[in-house]
């Protein structure tokens, strides 16, 4: 339920990243946004899986870097014109399994073994069976 609501709020936030760059075509959007999701996802990990501050300090500079670069390449793909949804979860599936990735790095055995239990561990072993599966049609 977490995880979905993790999901839900990046897609929210790629969204109204989309929203404030079509109102403003010069990017001059404020990071509030991104800076905000980041803190907020790293409070709610901490709570769920006992992180330090050391730890919530490097997932909230992790999310920092890697949520707008994320928006960048969704909104680049949608200026493209895709119109196709597997496109977009590709690119999706592509940058959470990188946060998932630096996640394991950060967390600590158990930790990262709870979150593995957990609903967002779920997710992930979807996700990994989505990129598995695209991988063995190449």
């Amino acid at each position: 339920m977490r995880y979905s609501r993790f999901l839900l709020t990046i897609t929210l936030t790629l969204l109204c990243g989309s929203f404030l760059y079509a109102q403003n075509p010069q990017g001059e959007q404020g990071p509030t946004n991104f800076i905000e999701v980041a803190a907020k996802e790293a409070d709610n990990l901490m709570k769920e899986f006992d992180l330090d501050f050391r730890q919530v300090f490097l997932v909230d500079s992790l999310l920092q870097d890697m949520m707008p670069k994320m928006n960048e390449e969704m909104t680049a793909i949608q200026r493209s014109g895709a119109t196709n949804r597997e496109i977009f979860m590709i690119t999706y599936d592509k940058w959470l399994d990188a946060i998932d990735k630096e996640y394991e790095k950060i967390f600590d055995e158990d930790q990262w073994k709870r979150y593995l239990k957990s609903a967002r561990g779920r997710e992930k072993r979807k996700r990994d069976k989505r990129m598995a599966e695209r991988e063995s049609m190449k």
